[in-house]
């Protein structure tokens, strides 16, 4: 990428600022400053979100993408220009020098925000549960460990729940198969359905629905799995569904 133009060089000053901002003076910029600066940073870096929709369950990550996919609308220069006007507003203090500056890295890391849970951490196979190999997508150890009953983690999500969120379809299939309760719930009434939508597995989402999952579930929030997706080719799943089963019950 080039950097030549006045409003790229203080772009790239203030993304080199906020580093140091972060590391100095975290208390400046909040949660939602970070994120703000993230996704326009990426923008302007990378050109519009091409990347997956991370699980539902990978909050850090997931707040992240959302940033940066809900710039679909902005220019390049619009969001550099916002990127200045933002650590401005954080740092009333600072100012670009004019030196000739290059590209840093991420800008900002969004450090406050890369929380690591269990999962995502180097775990060896002898510590390991069924919520692990779930996670990573070992139908193989599962089916060697298979329990007499399915258990729950401690917000009452089930290996089908994490399945969804990972997309692993394989397993998904299997729990199925052996008659893992399709509609469970967690501890926010949430179903694997939900689970699905919200990160727009269409292959998940339509076997789901095949496989005798109920769309009309809400979870706490009065949602209904349908109410969670963004992607149009779910949302016309979900069309289809509720077009054929009228059509059956007419018939």
């Amino acid at each position: 990428m080039d950097f030549n133009s006045v409003l790229e060089e203080q772009f790239l000053a203030a993304a080199n600022h906020l580093q140091s901002m972060v590391a100095n003076h975290p208390e400046k910029a909040s949660e939602a400053d970070l994120l703000y600066l993230y996704g326009r940073y990426k923008l302007c870096t990378e050109g519009l979100c091409q990347t997956p929709k991370p699980g539902f369950l990978s909050f850090a990550a997931r707040k992240k993408w959302t940033a940066w996919n809900n710039l679909s609308n902005l220019s390049r220069d619009k969001a550099m220009e916002e990127y200045v006007i933002k650590i401005k507003q954080l740092d009333p203090n600072w100012s670009q020098n004019g030196r000739k500056l290059t590209p840093s890295g991420m800008g900002v890391s969004v450090s406050t925000l890369n929380h690591c849970s269990r999962d995502e951490k180097d775990i060896i196979d002898t510590e390991k549960d069924l919520f692990d190999w779930c996670k990573e997508g070992s139908l193989s150890n599962i089916s060697k460990n298979k329990p007499l009953t399915w258990p729950k983690d401690s917000e009452d999500r089930t290996l089908l729940h994490w399945a969804c969120d990972r997309g692993h379809k394989n397993i998904v299939e299997y729990l199925i198969r052996e008659g893992h309760d399709i509609n469970c719930q967690d501890s926010d009434k949430s179903t694997p359905l939900h689970y699905a939508s919200s990160c727009d597995r269409e292959d998940l989402v339509d076997l789901l629905l095949h496989q005798g999952a109920d769309p009309s579930i809400s979870d706490a929030d009065g949602d209904t799995s349908q109410d969670c997706c963004s992607s149009s080719k779910v949302k016309e799943l979900y069309e289809e569904y509720f077009k054929n089963r009228k059509n059956n019950c007419t018939n």
